[in-house]
């Protein structure tokens, strides 16, 4: 099976709706006579409730597409607080048994500890948008020199490993 060309994020509020739509529109039949193999993937904060949608939203895909698309679980620790703690619940065995049949895989993005990546995400603006508006962010917070330097490298490894950690899950 090939990955792509499609990476779908289907948020948790309207999975709903997506699979109504997918099964009235016989989507499973359409990505087969195109040999499209869709990769769905699945975005959870440290929150039980976000990775519970997370899995929830991939069982009720898998169910519908099986095989017929790739699957990845997107873990991003947006608030530093990590993912340790779920290690004993459910949902976390759940997850990992889906990884070990080879059904799902899981991705685990660091948390950035850049300032101006804290500010950005404050507006509602991307990883991306940090970087490009770097300066103007890094005059708001009033950072000197040196904490720019500090400031841009962790911004910078953050993105590089990020970008490292995905790639393999974008269409060629």
């Amino acid at each position: 099976m090939r990955i792509g060309p499609a990476v779908v994020d289907v948020g948790a509020n309207v999975m709903d709706g997506f699979l109504a739509w997918a099964r009235e529109s016989c989507l499973p039949q359409a990505i087969q006579d195109d040999n499209i193999a869709p990769l769905f993937a699945f975005v959870a904060s440290p929150d039980p409730n976000a990775l519970t949608d997370a899995l929830n939203g991939y069982e009720g895909v898998r169910e519908l597409l099986g095989d017929n698309a790739a699957y990845v679980f997107v873990l991003n620790d947006a608030d530093g607080s990590g993912f340790g703690m779920f290690h004993d619940l459910k949902v976390w065995e759940r997850l990992e048994t889906e990884q070990k049949l080879e059904r799902a895989d899981i991705v685990e993005l660091p948390h950035c500890r850049s300032k101006v990546a804290k500010v950005a995400a404050s507006r509602d603006a991307s990883p991306v948008a940090a970087l490009q508006n770097f300066e103007q962010y890094a005059d708001e917070l009033g950072l000197n020199k040196p904490g720019r330097n500090r400031d841009w490298a962790l911004q910078k490894r953050w993105t590089d490993q990020v970008r490292d950690q995905l790639t393999p899950y974008l269409p060629e």
